[in-house]
């Protein structure tokens, strides 16, 4: 079997030739406004593709357009060849339409665990490129399915100008060993660890609603992603006192394991925590005690950290917790590996100029709860359309 015949063309076109645009050319706004606009009157589109219609708005472009490093002086660099995450349906749709803004013609590929979802997206897209306008879109991206294939990999790779890889950190070793032409950018985004910061005392001084609205926006942050975003908290680090901070894990976690009554709870799922909870047990250097609250909420509680905060791995439900006095006990733990704080009852901006001053060499991203899965052209410290188009002296 030809390489060829190894790989599905879900949408658009094999690039034969890519000549790069302008970032945020007219022709690209306009498409995707009209991608906009197509997410927003689509009945069956998830609330997780409504988000991204959000972030399109032409207000929010033209904001990402004034954070570009002189946007008129830069050519896209022509074909990128992007591997997205399985375990987030949505990413391979932000990985498209931001290079497609750098200027860039693409090649996205599809795995088998989110075609059935990303068909009805591509269909979206295939619709729009039937419009004359949109041809030259069609003909230089392209939507294929296959799998893990080195030979199809290789192939795409060596026809491009730039690579991005999504994947845990195996994945991201093994796809690297596949040659690039010398020329060309290489972008890697591997597995990362997040945590949540919340200052106990605010949530002992919330009101009922308020307490309400903050552990509805933990659980989007996390049950929405079933843990699995590299920017879903996993441990929970509470701020005060060790009094102070029982009071609020009491209050906090009742909250948490009420709302999550409506996570769907398989029964993988629950062997996964499970099994999750016995390794902890067995294989962490520091010993905690656990809280079964429900099926769908664990807690494990550790009197410290330890040195490696990204071995608490937990998901579909499974936290870690421990309390710190002040902020600045919590920057020697901090490693590159960690990418995104969210905070409740602290200022990002305050955080942000923390970490600046202690440079500290990890966390990518400070955001309030609700936040984490929000995508944007700045990932992992990264400006894509600034990375993802050349600059003309």
């Amino acid at each position: 079997m030809s390489r060829i015949e190894k790989y599905t063309l879900l949408a658009g076109c094999i690039p034969q030739v890519v000549h790069p645009r302008r970032p945020f050319a007219p022709l690209i706004l306009q498409f995707i406004q009209d991608f906009r606009q197509a997410l927003l009157t689509a009945a069956t589109v998830s609330a997780e593709w409504k988000a991204l219609a959000f972030l399109l708005r032409p207000s929010h472009l033209k904001k990402i357009e004034e954070d570009v490093s002189r946007p008129t002086s830069r050519l896209g660099r022509g074909l990128i060849f992007q591997i997205p995450p399985a375990n987030m349906p949505t990413v391979f749709m932000y990985g498209f339409l931001f290079s497609l803004l750098s200027g860039n013609g693409n090649i996205i590929r599809i795995s088998a665990r989110i075609a059935e979802e990303a068909k009805p997206i591509l269909a979206l897209l295939a619709a729009l490129w039937q419009q004359p306008d949109y041809t030259p879109l069609q003909q230089e991206n392209a939507f294929v399915l296959y799998e893990k294939d080195d030979a199809v990999t290789a192939y795409f790779s060596s026809l491009c100008n730039g690579r991005i890889l999504w994947g845990n950190d195996r994945t991201i070793r093994h796809l690297r060993q596949i040659p690039l032409p010398p020329q060309t950018l290489e972008l890697i985004f591997p597995d990362r660890y997040s945590l949540a910061l919340i200052r106990a005392s605010c949530v002992i001084e919330a009101t009922e609603a308020e307490l309400k609205t903050a552990a509805y926006q933990f659980y989007n942050d996390t049950y929405e992603a079933d843990q699995n975003g590299c920017s879903s908290p996993r441990t929970v680090i509470w701020l005060g006192d060790p009094h102070t901070a029982q009071q609020a894990a009491c209050r906090w976690w009742a909250q948490v394991a009420h709302i999550s009554e409506k996570y769907p709870l398989t029964a993988a799922k629950t062997m996964l925590k499970y099994t999750q909870m016995w390794e902890a047990a067995l294989s962490l250097p520091i010993r905690g005690s656990l809280h079964k609250y429900t099926n769908r909420l664990y807690v494990y509680s550790l009197p410290t950290l330890p040195r490696d905060i990204s071995i608490l791995n937990g998901t579909c439900g499974y936290f870690y917790e421990t309390a710190l006095p002040r902020t600045a006990d919590i920057w020697p733990y901090i490693s590159p590996k960690i990418q995104t704080l969210t905070v409740l009852g602290l200022s990002p901006k305050t955080i942000r100029n923390e970490l600046i001053q202690q440079r500290v060499s990890g966390i990518d991203r400070i955001v309030p709860f609700g936040q984490a899965l929000i995508m944007d052209t700045v990932w992992d410290g990264i400006n894509i359309i600034d990375t993802l188009s050349r600059y003309l002296r």
